[in-house]
């Protein structure tokens, strides 16, 4: 028992650490990125789906899926997205008007 207990709690700590790592890379690049300043790249989109594979790897062994699967899901459409959307070249209308154009298709993938 003593001994689930601990790979219990080890396994949170985990999640902790790899989530709030996660969050940190993201929020910081993405929150400037949507207030137009010093958007992330698409390299550092690239960056950011790799971590959360890592991410996505933790919470598989933890069985936390369901926990996290609306994270994810968003985490990859909007990685993705973005790094398309740099990509691409400057657009008229910025990210927005970019997801409204092509949105469809890259959840479809």
């Amino acid at each position: 028992m003593r001994k689930g207990l601990l790979i219990g709690i080890a396994a949170v700590i985990l999640i902790v650490a790899i989530a709030g790592r996660l969050l940190t890379v993201d929020l910081s690049d993405l929150l400037r990125a949507a207030a137009g300043m010093n958007g992330a790249t698409a390299e550092q989109c690239d960056e950011f789906l790799m971590v959360l594979a890592e991410f996505k790897a933790h919470v598989a062994a933890t069985s936390q899926n369901e926990r996290f699967a609306d994270l994810i899901r968003d985490c990859e459409f909007h990685y993705q997205a973005y790094a398309d959307y740099r990509r691409s070249g400057p657009l008229a209308g910025g990210y927005e008007q970019y997801l409204a154009r092509h949105g469809a298709a890259i959840r479809g993938r």
